[in-house]
């Protein structure tokens, strides 16, 4: 029978490549992004992570905590996952009944999680538990491999930069940043705060200030593409793209994105992996026109309490 305790620093090994069973290829989640989830909660979130092990091997994990960038009271996520030879145990409804047991404890009047839509035992055991669908995040990859892009030119009045130059801005970057993530779709009002921000997202150790990309108006920036990346498994993600209101509809979003993917085609990374709210019409219609190609989308589950 599986065993199940709170994680520990020791187990960022076992447990990235539980995850990355779990996600499939091409994603890979290795330890550091592991570390840094673990590590990069705020107190106020109130984050608990458990895994089980069979034999000291890890199969299965969870974790909840209050959803700390919202703005709304009592909003909280959960997330199990279970490998895929372990299911059908029990495992998963342990480890749900924990994370859920600590959202409840924390005040929870919705819990908020995710599954993928090819994975319909993952859906089922979310339903039996009182999830719904809520939102659905269209999930998308790019064979840089395939691909020679080239870096765009500067078009008059704008200037592309890459993130390493802005390194003494930040105050600055996280307004822009805030303000565009103040707009994404969502159900819930987002919030971010200074410090939080700067130790989740800034401090990330997988924020790859070389391949990410801000585009600067009279050297003010006004939008940004930035990538986080694991240089050992030749792997990118995009990490959040936006543009400031008052400069929208001249494609710098995109003249950011073209940036990092040719930067990131150079610097020798195989894939950028990304996702986007299936209402976000204009960011779709730029990872197609971009070369993206569709993987199986993210469900956002809900359960009210």
């Amino acid at each position: 029978m599986a065993e199940i305790r709170p994680f520990e620093t020791g187990d960022a090994d076992a447990a990235a490549a539980l995850l990355s069973s779990v996600f499939a290829p091409p994603t890979v989640i290795g330890p550091t992004a592991v570390l840094h989830w673990a590590a990069s909660s705020p107190e106020r979130a109130q984050a608990r992570v458990w895994v089980a092990h069979v034999e000291r091997r890890i199969v299965g994990w969870a974790d909840a905590q209050l959803k700390w960038s919202s703005a709304d009271e009592g909003l909280t996520e959960v997330w199990v996952a279970v490998h895929r030879e372990h299911r059908g145990r029990g495992i998963g409804r342990r480890l749900s009944g924990l994370a859920e047991e600590h959202a409840l404890a924390l005040g929870a009047r919705q819990i908020r999680s995710f599954a993928r839509e090819d994975e319909p035992d993952s859906l089922a055991f979310a339903e039996r538990r009182g999830y719904r669908e809520a939102r659905r995040e269209r999930s998308w990859c790019l064979d840089l491999r395939a691909a020679a892009p080239q870096p765009p030119a500067d078009p008059a009045g704008f200037r592309v930069v890459r993130l390493g130059e802005l390194r003494d801005r930040v105050h600055e970057l996280f307004e822009l940043y805030a303000l565009t993530d103040a707009d994404m779709p969502s159900d819930y009002e987002h919030r971010l705060e200074f410090d939080e921000w700067r130790r989740e997202t800034w401090e990330n150790p997988r924020l790859d200030f070389e391949l990410s990309a801000a585009v600067l108006a009279e050297e003010h920036p006004v939008a940004f593409a930035w990538i986080t990346a694991d240089r050992e498994t030749k792997q990118g993600e995009n990490e959040m793209t936006g543009t400031h209101p008052a400069y929208r509809g001249r494609g710098l979003a995109r003249l950011a994105k073209e940036a990092t993917i040719a930067w990131a085609a150079e610097a020798g990374l195989g894939y950028l992996l990304t996702s986007n709210d299936s209402t976000n019409a204009a960011m779709l219609a730029l990872n197609e026109r971009l070369g993206y190609e569709p993987r199986p989308a993210t469900i956002e589950l809900a359960k009210d309490v």
